[in-house]
């Protein structure tokens, strides 16, 4: 095929990559989370598909938990009775807040008596107000008071990488987002200074930080703190293997050669 489409076009032809469905790396946009999640453990974790949703990646070590089931809902029907639930980070805090109140998402929750993390957006949501005349203008909000904090949106966006603990366990990640969060009753430090909200039950707990369960200590600790199952995976390991596998397959239908005169062509 390759070899006809160079001679009837006078163009190269590099390859014709096959389709594989067994590579699982960190998707580009919320269109992957149309794809069935694999796990099929006995933990469920519900996540939030707010409209707006963003940093979905953060909960790809999860879905690598071969214990753990990770599903998205977005209605208050779909909620049950999980293990925990997440609200994850979104591109639109005070219009994605509005869409869970008016999908009963913010009472099923309640009454589910699951734990909830919050992260970002998600955290800005469970505090009890939120000034924005930034990302939306909508002015003060109220929040869903789950914990003790007040959001303010600045102009200037917090984008850093931090490093800390919590849980007795390291962690680290980045932050990208307008809203400044106050620590209240925090649950973790980062880079010497107190981070994160939790209720005073500890059901409530939120944080800016993503990319968080990379961290496979703290991953293993955060699911033992919400009852959830024991776990020994290492998520560095399972993404390298699966970056080799990518790209081993390139290598295989690919004229790498090919590829490579071209890019020190354009260098």
């Amino acid at each position: 095929g390759p070899r006809d489409l160079a001679a009837r076009s006078g163009v190269p032809v590099l390859g014709v990559i096959p389709w594989i469905d067994d590579v699982r790396i960190d998707a580009e946009d919320s269109l992957a989370l149309d794809r069935p999640s694999p796990g099929t453990g006995a933990f469920d974790v519900a996540v939030v598909r707010f409209p707006r949703i963003s940093n979905f990646t953060d909960l790809d070590p999860l879905v690598a938990e071969p214990d753990v089931s990770v599903r998205y809902v977005s209605s208050a029907s779909r909620l049950g009775r999980p293990d925990l639930v997440v609200l994850p980070g979104t591109k639109g805090t005070v219009g994605d807040l509005a869409w869970l109140r008016a999908a009963g998402l913010d009472r099923a929750i309640e009454a589910s008596g699951a734990p909830v993390l919050g992260i970002c957006g998600g955290e800005q949501m469970m505090g009890t107000r939120i000034v924005d005349q930034v990302e939306s203008a909508a002015g003060v909000v109220a929040g869903l008071g789950w914990v003790e904090t007040e959001t303010v949106f600045e102009a200037d966006k917090v984008l850093c990488r931090r490093r800390g603990s919590a849980l007795g366990v390291p962690v680290d990640g980045y932050e990208i987002h307008h809203g400044r969060t106050a620590p209240s009753a925090p649950w973790l430090r980062l880079d010497g200074g107190d981070h994160g909200s939790s209720s005073p039950d500890g059901r409530f707990r939120g944080t800016a930080l993503h990319g968080l369960f990379e961290s496979d200590q703290f991953r293993h600790a955060f699911l033992a703190s919400v009852g959830g199952p024991a776990s020994a995976v290492s998520f560095a390991v399972l993404r390298e293997a699966m970056l080799d596998r990518l790209a081993d397959h390139l290598a295989t239908h690919l004229d790498i050669d090919a590829i490579t005169a071209l890019i020190e062509a354009a260098t």
